[in-house]
């Protein structure tokens, strides 16, 4: 199992990555990780579950969360989302202790379709990249984040 250091663009806490998973190793680090798959299917192992994701399905890996991915079809796409813990601590100081689970089979849970239009959002700003785009994605993974607080944060850890 790797500690997985993750790097960010200058003055931007957001790191974004779209493309297939073949497979990632069994892995772990601080930040926060949404798993957000756009066409196909894959398996993420997290902690000793798996998890069978479809298309239109986001999971969230929690800060020092073990987990790995495998393709299970081969015309996946895949956006994966990094959260520097380190600097949205500042709008969350209990962001590297917080527990969340985002997975969901209900396809009409009003929660999950929220998140799910959020998280769109912050892709289509990333991908466009329109003037002060930047800030903008900011801001909405603030608002992401607090959509997490409130409807999918099983547990924080203190002490």
């Amino acid at each position: 199992m790797l500690l997985e250091k993750l790097t960010y663009p200058e003055d931007f806490p957001i790191r974004i990555l779209i493309g297939s998973v073949v497979e990632d190793p069994i892995h772990y680090h601080s930040d926060v990780e949404f798993i957000y798959v756009l066409q196909g299917e894959i398996l993420l192992r997290n902690g000793y579950c798996n998890y069978h994701l479809h298309a239109g399905d986001i999971f969230t890996n929690s800060g020092n969360e073990v987990h790995s991915l495998r393709a299970v079809t081969e015309d996946n796409v895949v956006a994966r989302i990094h959260v520097s813990t380190a600097e949205l601590s500042q709008y969350f100081p209990n962001l590297s202790k917080a527990c969340y689970r985002t997975y969901s089979k209900k396809a009409d849970d009003k929660r999950y379709l929220r998140l799910k239009e959020l998280m769109l959002q912050l892709l289509t700003k990333y991908q466009v990249k329109g003037t002060n785009y930047k800030s903008e994605c900011v801001y909405l993974m603030v608002d992401i984040i607090k959509h997490l607080n409130h409807y999918f944060n099983l547990f924080t850890f203190d002490k």
